[in-house]
């Protein structure tokens, strides 16, 4: 069987190589955080490594919006998405999965142009990617596994309604779902698809947050109400276990609240928000607040962590669980970390951002050890 790189560097496409840039040294975390630019000529995914004080930017692909960043587990991998308009459909839009090998400096596109893709995941073991799709206008989302061996796209739903937001669970069994638009439940499948179960009825799931396993696999983390992009609704996180018991809500701000992450040992979780109010004034673009907020698994400890004037959103963990990484503008636009108790806050790219006429970055993600 080949292996993946001589896929990869037969299938490829080339980009030329990285351009560095020096700029804030941190002293005590490592490793790399992907994040993307949001530069004058479109979305640029970046990494920033920690140790060195380096920032490199992926070259763009066909001059179109690159987004979506997700470190494989165990490999110098990260899987992407890609805004391209395929010959046969000159007026779409679409997003086509692609993967990077960081070392070798090649990306590989894995899914056809036609369709329009979403990135969920990498399974655990690094073999597989999970997206969903629509193949045409007028069909319905689908979700599949991408086998980067083979290259074959495996078909996990074959539905009337909309499947998307997968999720795998930590030992790679399971796979939770959001089913249905505008109207969604949240479900659990086998990794290839087969015995759906529904987890939830008769609650409003707010279609803009990925489903999140606990890292022992025994709960999911999930946002319910609000509407799809429209932030001035009230949405919360719950949780249930995954087999469909013990539903509670975790969460009560008032405000939107999404993306929720777990801590790597699984006691607390890390989200962002928009304040009470955040959008009262539209004119006023410093109402338009967004906090970091963490929390414990069992609703104890909730804690403002950023606690700032402007927009802190996007919050992830290192792999050690020392460390959160967030996009924010307190000092700047730019990536920051911080404590799990909102200490030492550290600006870790360099202000203004490398593209000119740069945008503040967002979307950080630690690489895993």
């Amino acid at each position: 069987m080949r292996t993946l790189l001589t896929i990869l560097l037969a299938m490829s496409v080339s980009i030329s190589q990285f351009t560095t840039t020096k700029f804030i040294q941190v002293d005590n975390p490592t490793g790399q955080i992907a994040f993307i630019y949001l530069a004058k000529q479109g979305h640029v995914i970046c990494t920033v490594t920690l140790d060195t004080g380096d920032e490199t930017c992926v070259p763009q692909i066909n001059d179109t919006d690159q987004s979506n960043p997700i470190w494989s587990p165990n490999s110098n991998l990260f899987a992407f998405e890609n805004k391209e308009t395929p010959p046969s459909q000159p007026y779409e839009e679409n997003r086509v999965t692609y993967i990077h090998d960081i070392k070798e400096n090649v990306s590989q596109a894995l899914t056809p142009q036609e369709w329009k893709s979403s990135l969920w995941g990498w399974s655990p073991d690094s073999k597989k990617l999970l997206i969903s799709a629509f193949q045409s206008r007028d069909d319905d989302s689908e979700i599949y596994t991408i086998d980067l061996a083979s290259g074959d796209i495996v078909p996990l739903t074959d539905n009337v309604i909309s499947d998307q937001y997968a999720s795998w669970s930590p030992d790679g069994t399971q796979i939770a779902y959001l089913s249905g638009y505008p109207d969604a439940t949240l479900m659990v499948m086998e990794a290839d698809g087969s015995n759906p179960k529904q987890l939830t009825e008769g609650l409003k799931i707010n279609l803009e947050v990925q489903p999140q396993w606990s890292p022992d696999g025994t709960q999911i983390a999930f946002a319910v109400d609000g509407e799809f992009i429209d932030r001035t609704q009230k949405s919360d996180i719950y949780l249930i276990h995954a087999d469909g018991s013990g539903l509670r809500q975790l969460t009560d701000t008032g405000g939107a609240t999404l993306h929720p992450r777990w801590s790597p040992n699984g006691s607390r979780l890390v989200f962002h928000g928009y304040a009470v109010g955040a959008f009262d004034d539209p004119g006023d673009r410093t109402s338009l607040r967004t906090e970091v907020f963490i929390i414990n698994a069992d609703g104890s400890g909730f804690a403002n962590l950023s606690q700032s004037i402007g927009l802190d959103y996007h919050p992830a963990w290192s792999p050690d669980g020392e460390w959160i990484v967030f996009a924010s503008t307190q000092q700047g636009p730019g990536i920051y970390i911080m404590r799990p108790d909102g200490s030492d806050v550290r600006m870790v790219t360099h202000e203004p951002p490398v593209r000119e006429g740069g945008r503040e970055p967002n979307s950080p993600v630690w690489r895993p050890e």
